[in-house]
């Protein structure tokens, strides 16, 4: 699952990602719809922004990481931000992976395989 606000990042990675790499993709546009979505869908991996409306990217990764149903997801963030490999909210929570935006979709596809293996 990739969640972004920005529709033009949205479709160049969900097409690459469905395309080139064999992804089934749901998108979401805000962290909030990120979190209701992966509940219902339990993605093999999900692909966060940290700036998102209603819901920012760690507020979004500390509600997965509290539900039980979808804590043990791996979560990608996709930024602009640089933020450290292991970078955690203030609640503790981390990411699974960091990639830093402007990224190469076969970049994204090779870290989101990578975190699904593990």
């Amino acid at each position: 699952m990739l969640v972004d606000d920005d529709e033009d990042s949205r479709f160049l990675y969900s097409h690459y990602l469905t395309s080139v790499a064999g992804f089934d993709v749901a998108e979401a546009a805000d962290g909030r719809e990120g979190v209701t979505k992966a509940a219902e869908l339990s993605p093999a991996v999900i692909v966060m922004d940290l700036t998102l409306p209603v819901m920012d990217g760690w507020a979004a990764l500390h509600a997965i990481r509290q539900d039980a149903r979808t804590r043990a997801i791996p979560v990608v963030a996709l930024t602009g931000h640089s933020i450290g490999k292991h970078a955690a909210s203030e609640h503790g929570d981390s990411f699974d992976a960091v990639l830093v935006k402007p990224c190469l979709p076969e970049q994204l596809a090779k870290q989101c395989t990578a975190v699904v293996k593990r």
